[in-house]
């Protein structure tokens, strides 16, 4: 039996680092993925789990020299075009975490622009509750 032509090196990331390489155009989201279906409760609790310190999954990384079709938009913000790497990181489970994480917590480094708005996102974001009671008695659901 022939050994496989894939390596499997899981790596573990801080959240920061994700969300860097999302928003260089290193972490793609290629263009067959689904679109992003969750709804306000479901972000919130996310973020909520987040907040807690909760695990929320792991992302899967498909890496490849192939380059495909990538989609416009991750939560509201427009990523550059991929980065000129030879070798891109498609984000193949994850994405609607990934979206959401970065809609809520990435803002640039000192000194850099902000990504500029996706043009089919909402002019205004709600705001989510500081604190509210109903959140800390319920348990979190799986991502």
């Amino acid at each position: 039996m022939s050994p496989p032509s894939f390596a499997s090196e899981p790596q573990v990331q801080y959240l920061h680092q994700v969300l860097d390489q999302v928003a260089k155009g290193e972490l793609l989201i290629p263009e067959f993925q689904r679109p992003n279906r969750w709804d306000d409760d479901q972000r919130r609790e996310l973020l909520i789990s987040i907040s807690h310190g909760y695990p929320i999954g792991a992302l899967m990384v498909w890496r490849t020299t192939k380059s495909l079709k990538t989609a416009k938009a991750i939560g509201d913000r427009v990523p550059p075009g991929a980065s000129s790497s030879p070798v891109h990181q498609y984000l193949l489970d994850g994405m609607q975490r990934v979206s959401t994480i970065f809609a809520a917590l990435w803002s640039p480094p000192r000194g850099q622009a902000a990504l500029p708005p996706h043009g089919d996102a909402p002019a205004k974001t709600r705001r989510l509750p500081a604190s509210n009671p109903e959140h800390r008695r319920r348990t979190p659901r799986a991502h």
